[in-house]
């Protein structure tokens, strides 16, 4: 359609077209930061996880405590009567999940600045831009930093029929079940 317009024509046509472009970079800018700003908030959620275990050997339990001791978990509460131990330690985040998240956040201001300059092209000072982009970086890091650093709970609770539950952040369950080659359900 637009090919068969004449230059005058073409001219009437040109700044509807222009800010229907930017209006629609502006709208897919906001729907992507709201989506940078949900995946930033769910970095720092607990994501519990049960792994069960058959109990093979009478060493499994001791093993499995050892580990959690050199990951710098010990041991708050023993409950004879439930058969449960409970473990408790600090968990440290991850600096590639921080590194990873202060740079998609100061892409995405960096984004969304750009769509707002050339939208208020005479109202927007270009100093706002690094401003903008400094304080969203450290924003991030500071959230990450201290939310995913807190403490986490590891329970070991004896069923019967030799089976061994496991409740735990996943990603200490994956990583116990990992160092010590168990074979288990974790879900």
């Amino acid at each position: 359609m637009l090919c068969l317009l004449n230059k005058d024509e073409w001219r009437e046509l040109s700044p509807i077209y222009s800010m229907l472009s930017l209006y629609s970079s502006l709208l897919l800018t906001s729907v992507l930061a709201v989506g940078l700003f949900f995946f930033i908030r769910s970095s720092v959620k607990e994501r519990p996880a049960t792994l069960r275990l058959s109990v093979s050997s009478a060493h499994l339990p001791q093993r499995i405590g050892q580990h959690l001791q050199y990951r710098g978990y010990k041991i708050v509460r023993v409950d004879e009567n439930r058969e449960t131990v409970i473990f408790e330690g600090k968990v440290r985040f991850s600096v590639a999940l921080l590194i990873l998240l202060c740079v998609l956040s100061g892409i995405g201001v960096a984004c969304l600045e750009l769509v707002l300059s050339i939208q208020l092209a005479e109202k927007w000072q270009a100093h706002w831009n690094l401003l903008g982009i400094v304080i969203a970086i450290t924003a991030t890091g500071v959230f990450y930093a201290h939310g995913a650093s807190r403490m986490e709970q590891v329970k070991l609770v004896a069923q019967p029929q030799d089976q061994l539950l496991i409740i735990g952040h996943r990603d200490e369950l994956a990583h116990l079940q990992r160092s010590l080659n168990l074979v288990g359900e974790l879900s």
